[in-house]
């Protein structure tokens, strides 16, 4: 049996990790490092927060599978990108979910990912993002597979997560272990338009009463 090719999987927490790693551990021979890169998500205390939830399942995982498919961790840099982010996203504010800000956001992120996986001798890199039902999985990939071309020795390995019912198996395991599962993307202007949007289906479900 030859060695297990090195993978890089972007991740921005640890439930949207769950059914990605399992995926890749049942389809591939990988030897696999989550790195945990998101300077979208703006609060501090929530950053920590899912970045300690995404340890936590790691650290689960690898206990149930010792001695085979145990998974690594790293951490991009987040306090500088943070303010970068900040500096990417400006006047792009008050874009809707899904718009031009989400684009910012995610090739900053993947960009991200492909100098760790270059710099670390990572040949293979892949993404949690498109596990989520409400991301544009053609956006995601296209950023990715440009940013890859334009890298020496680093190539996408192109999943959709969103498959084989990848989300609902996301919350199945983030039940399993017990997961913190966040209701906003990360910045602080996607977490305010999913509070107003939760206060606006609040009060259509009261005027129904």
């Amino acid at each position: 049996m030859g060695m297990r090719e090195k993978l890089l999987l972007h991740s921005c927490c640890g439930p949207c990790s769950t059914a990605c790693v399992k995926r890749l551990c049942e389809e591939g021979d990988y030897d696999i490092t989550v790195f945990f890169y998101n300077p979208g998500i703006t609060e501090t205390e929530e950053y920590e927060k899912r970045k300690e939830n995404q340890i936590k399942f790691l650290r689960e995982w690898n206990a149930e599978h010792d001695g085979e498919n145990q998974i690594g961790f790293a951490e991009g840099d987040y306090l500088h990108d943070r303010d970068s982010y900040f500096h990417m996203v400006r006047g792009l504010e008050n874009e809707p979910e899904g718009g031009r800000r989400c684009a910012v956001c995610f090739t900053q992120r993947l960009s991200g990912t492909v100098k760790y996986a270059q710099e670390h001798g990572f040949p293979l890199f892949t993404t949690t993002l498109t596990v989520s039902p409400h991301k544009n999985y053609p956006l995601i990939s296209g950023i990715a597979e440009a940013l890859a071309d334009q890298t020496d020795g680093v190539e996408f390995l192109d999943m959709d997560f969103k498959k084989k019912d990848g989300f609902l198996n996301s919350t199945r395991m983030s039940k399993k272990y017990g997961l913190y599962r966040q209701n906003y993307c990360g910045c602080i202007y996607s977490k305010k338009q999913a509070e107003a949007q939760r206060k606006e289906k609040a009060m259509r479900e009261f005027k129904k009463d």
